[in-house]
């Protein structure tokens, strides 16, 4: 996660690879935190969880 809200997706072997960069067009000073199989992410304006539907 940037400052500027870009978070990486990396596929966390031996060689990380990049699979995707996705931009949330906020600003983010927060740290990402993860819970119960879920990504919370807080920017300057909004909340997001991501995670699988169950």
């Amino acid at each position: 996660m940037s400052q500027t809200c870009k978070l990486a997706v990396i596929q966390a072997t031996g060689e990380w690879e990049l699979l995707a960069v996705n931009d949330l067009k906020d600003d983010c000073w927060a740290t990402p935190a993860i819970a119960d199989g879920r990504l919370f992410v807080r920017t300057q304006t909004a909340l997001y969880c991501f995670g699988e539907q169950g």
